[in-house]
């Protein structure tokens, strides 16, 4: 691994005040990139995307034109998925023998199936196979491996050590979408059993001819890493053993950038007004999406909500669910006319919900990262959004502190006029809601350690 001097970086200037106005002279489409194949220019404008975005330019480009590592720090929302699906599928589109070549890792199954599901529409008209693989859950033909492999990091790391540990001995492509928080994962060595399952022999172990055996030294196996808030240290990189990644970053003022298309609101308030508050705000928006910071609480205040609104739409999505709720839930929500979807920070990362008019915080975010991830579920591609944050007046300075660490966030302060909402039935009916646990912020110091931004 190169020391950090080495990291190469390109910067495109992102300026937050112009709506989609990247630092580009003139807007492309996909038939100017000669390297992409006729039916993948058909399949993405049949399925609406009608043009690159400026992280799908800057990957593509330079995917082609560099042997480069590619670390990629674009806001969500943004098109990263797009960004390293498009080259992959056109390089791999006229392979002759089919082979694990691919490995795309996100940090759960909600993520694996949305990925899968975007490069089925990719993939048509080609020979491409693909598979998801997570812990207890497998898509694809179980005889054959597929081109593209989409894993979560325990799902592989348990089936490289339980199932075939030379499963990934052909792969020439690695991608960690939302890098950070796989890379955060608490899983003992699950990078040393990938590392060891790519260096390993294609041939049977009973084959005993005394031949080199090992992939051959010329073999580039080439690393993607993905996420809203990466590390501009080496830190990632270096975890992630990238060989001179190529930085394309949005901004080079900090890793945080506000979503092009965000605007940020706050409203600072009594804890026991919170739920007449996001009651006012189901009645200013058609799609929310409002985070809490524990389960319980989550399911506490879907309760009170569908008391105080019977005829709202009101979803729970809590990280102690199973996955077949949890995919019921955002069924459910892309089925109804008008929904209130209550999360813990499970649905934070990287999941599209494309309908959302806006986010509420109903607990403020303990940290910048988190932050940023919440708002950006809203305004995906070139949509707008709302990003509302509830306050306690004792939670202003960490908002001051959260809000200060990203390039082009301006929060607005709104109050809501509560006449009406607050009356005999509001309080029966929230009784018992403020005595639940908020989830605390981290020490402010250990905060400040972990989001400095070291060149």
């Amino acid at each position: 691994m190169k020391n950090i001097n080495d990291i190469k970086s390109l910067i495109l200037i992102l300026e937050p005040d112009k709506k989609w106005k990247y630092k580009m002279e003139e807007e492309q489409s996909w038939s100017d990139f000669t390297t992409l194949p006729d039916f993948l220019i058909e399949n993405l404008e049949s399925n609406d995307f009608k043009s690159p975005f400026p992280v799908q330019t800057a990957v593509i480009s330079h995917f082609f034109s560099t042997n480069n590592d590619l670390a990629i720090g674009f806001p969500t929302g943004s098109g990263k998925t797009l960004s390293y699906l498009i080259p992959l599928i056109s390089k791999l589109c006229n392979r002759v023998v089919q082979k694990l070549r691919a490995l795309i890792v996100v940090p759960n199954r909600e993520l694996a199936i949305q990925v899968f599901n975007t490069a089925s529409l990719l993939i048509k008209g080609s020979k491409i196979a693909m598979g998801i693989l997570s812990t207890n859950y497998f898509v694809g033909n179980k005889k054959e491996s597929p081109d593209i492999l989409i894993a979560t990091a325990l799902g592989l790391s348990s089936y490289l050590v339980e199932q075939d540990e030379k499963l990934l001995c052909n792969v020439e492509h690695i991608i960690l979408d939302e890098g950070d928080a796989i890379l955060e994962q608490p899983l003992e060595n699950w990078l040393d059993h990938v590392n060891n399952s790519l260096m390993s022999s294609s041939l049977p172990e009973k084959f005993c001819v005394p031949i080199e055996t090992a992939p051959p030294k010329n073999r580039k196996i080439r690393k993607i890493l993905c996420s809203a808030t990466l590390s501009r240290n080496s830190k990632q990189s270096e975890d992630f053993q990238m060989d001179s990644p190529l930085l394309l970053v949005a901004s080079d003022k900090s890793r945080y950038v506000v979503p092009l298309g965000i605007t940020e609101e706050f409203s600072i308030m009594e804890r026991s007004h919170k739920p007449a508050v996001l009651l006012a705000y189901t009645k200013r928006f058609k799609f929310l999406l409002c985070f809490v910071s524990t389960s319980k609480r989550c399911v506490s205040l879907a309760s009170i909500m569908r008391k105080l609104n019977p005829e709202l739409n009101v979803i729970e999505f809590a990280a102690a669910a199973s996955f077949t709720q949890k995919q019921k839930a955002l069924d459910s929500a892309e089925n109804s006319q008008s929904r209130l979807i209550i999360a813990t920070d499970s649905l934070a990362r990287g999941v599209d919900l494309p309908f959302l008019d806006a986010v509420v915080n109903f607990d403020v975010p303990t940290s910048t990262r988190t932050y940023v991830h919440r708002m950006g579920r809203t305004a995906r591609g070139k949509n707008t959004g709302v990003c509302i944050t509830m306050l306690l007046e004792n939670e202003l300075v960490l908002f001051r502190d959260i809000v200060t660490k990203i390039d082009g966030s301006a929060p607005v302060q709104n109050n809501i006029n509560l006449r009406g909402d607050i009356n005999k039935f509001y309080n029966d009916v929230t009784k018992g809601f403020d005595n639940l646990k908020v989830r605390k912020a981290p020490n402010t110091k250990k905060i400040a350690e972990d989001e400095t931004d070291t060149e």
